[in-house]
Protein backbone atom coordinates (compact mmCIF):
# COMPACT_ATOMS: atom_id res chain seq x y z
CA UNK A 1 0.00 0.00 0.00
CA UNK A 2 1.05 3.43 -0.61
CA UNK A 3 2.06 5.52 2.56
CA UNK A 4 -0.16 8.42 2.35
CA UNK A 5 1.62 11.68 0.97
CA UNK A 6 1.35 13.73 4.14
CA UNK A 7 2.69 11.02 6.31
CA UNK A 8 6.40 11.04 4.16
CA UNK A 9 5.84 15.02 3.52
CA UNK A 10 3.85 16.97 6.40
CA UNK A 11 3.71 19.66 4.16
CA UNK A 12 1.33 18.36 1.92
CA UNK A 13 -2.18 18.59 3.51
CA UNK A 14 -4.42 15.81 3.72
CA UNK A 15 -7.51 17.05 1.04
CA UNK A 16 -3.76 16.92 -1.54
CA UNK A 17 -2.66 13.53 0.03
CA UNK A 18 -5.85 11.87 -0.23
CA UNK A 19 -6.51 13.14 -4.39
CA UNK A 20 -2.97 11.91 -4.58
CA UNK A 21 -3.74 8.52 -3.25
CA UNK A 22 -6.98 8.34 -4.82
CA UNK A 23 -5.03 9.14 -8.59
CA UNK A 24 -2.48 6.18 -7.74
CA UNK A 25 -4.67 3.57 -6.62
CA UNK A 26 -3.59 0.43 -8.04
CA UNK A 27 -7.02 -0.49 -9.23
CA UNK A 28 -8.10 1.46 -12.11
CA UNK A 29 -11.95 1.42 -10.92
CA UNK A 30 -10.65 3.05 -7.74
CA UNK A 31 -8.79 6.27 -9.35
CA UNK A 32 -9.89 8.76 -10.72
CA UNK A 33 -12.52 8.31 -13.96
CA UNK A 34 -11.32 11.54 -15.67
CA UNK A 35 -8.23 14.21 -15.70
CA UNK A 36 -11.13 16.72 -15.12
CA UNK A 37 -12.07 14.62 -11.85
CA UNK A 38 -8.55 14.57 -10.48
CA UNK A 39 -8.12 18.37 -11.50
CA UNK A 40 -11.43 19.33 -9.32
CA UNK A 41 -10.42 16.79 -6.47
CA UNK A 42 -6.89 19.18 -6.65
CA UNK A 43 -8.66 22.51 -7.54
CA UNK A 44 -11.27 21.76 -4.47
CA UNK A 45 -7.92 20.90 -2.01
CA UNK A 46 -5.80 24.24 -2.95
CA UNK A 47 -9.09 26.17 -2.35
CA UNK A 48 -9.34 24.62 1.48
CA UNK A 49 -5.75 25.27 1.53
CA UNK A 50 -6.13 28.72 0.64
CA UNK A 51 -9.17 29.38 3.40
CA UNK A 52 -7.34 28.11 6.08
CA UNK A 53 -4.79 30.41 5.35
CA UNK A 54 -7.07 33.49 4.79
CA UNK A 55 -8.73 32.50 8.22
CA UNK A 56 -5.21 32.50 9.59
CA UNK A 57 -4.21 35.66 8.26
CA UNK A 58 -7.04 37.15 9.59
CA UNK A 59 -7.04 35.69 13.30
CA UNK A 60 -3.43 37.17 12.99
CA UNK A 61 -4.11 40.81 11.64
CA UNK A 62 -6.81 40.76 14.74
CA UNK A 63 -4.36 39.77 17.34
CA UNK A 64 -2.41 42.80 16.20
CA UNK A 65 -5.37 45.35 15.68
CA UNK A 66 -6.47 45.20 19.57
CA UNK A 67 -2.55 44.79 20.79
CA UNK A 68 -1.68 48.29 21.35
CA UNK A 69 -5.41 49.08 22.67
CA UNK A 70 -4.68 46.70 25.43
CA UNK A 71 -1.32 47.92 26.92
Amino acid sequence: PLTPPHIVRPDVTAPTSDAIQIAMAKHPSQRYATYGDLTMALTAARSQLLLEDLKHQQREERGHGRSWWRR
